[in-house]
């Protein structure tokens, strides 16, 4: 049995879709995506949608509503594989 939430309007929480991770109703289009998109890509929420064309700018606007506002715990999975790249990065350095 699932343990689907929505846990935000448009967003959704489930075990079993995008390893847990906060995505888009629907899809398997996780809220980091579109954050790492708009946020670090410099994409407008219009190019976002011409990328995506099943998704509503409704979606993508709830996307980065829920991230901004859940921003720390999103971002937390980025900065650990970010460190254990670094870490591999320096261990084969050495060698």
């Amino acid at each position: 049995m699932s343990t689907r939430r929505n846990i935000y309007p448009h967003i959704i929480q489930d075990p079993d879709r995008c390893f847990g991770q906060p995505c888009l109703e629907g899809t398997r289009i996780r809220v980091l995506d579109i954050a790492i998109e708009y946020d670090r890509l410099g994409r407008s929420p219009d190019q976002i949608a011409e990328s995506h064309p099943g998704l509503s700018l409704a979606q993508i606007h709830a996307a980065l509503a829920y991230y901004y506002e859940h921003m720390q715990e999103i971002d937390q999975p980025i900065r650990a594989e970010r460190e254990l790249a670094e870490q591999i990065q320096s261990q084969l350095a050495t060698q």
